[in-house]
């Protein structure tokens, strides 16, 4: 375990499904080291359903103004 820690070698995809799998650890974790981010985080902060509204509107319209664009 101590190699694995300083990077002396890469553990199997087995060992890494092995983990998850007896450990319950996500495997984004385990591979790079960076927790999952669930679709109401942003930069790990928690945001709420209309703040969401807000965000996914914004992107959209970003969306719409590209194509626009694309199209001229």
């Amino acid at each position: 375990m101590s190699e694995l820690e300083q990077d002396k070698y890469r553990p199997s995809l087995d060992l890494i499904i092995a983990i998850k799998e007896n450990f319950n650890s996500p495997i984004e974790w385990l591979i790079v080291g960076d927790t999952p981010v669930s679709k109401n985080t942003i930069f790990n902060l928690a945001i709420e359903a209309q703040e969401l509204e807000l965000i996914l509107c914004f992107e959209n319209l970003l969306k719409k103004i590209e194509m626009k664009l694309l199209i001229l």
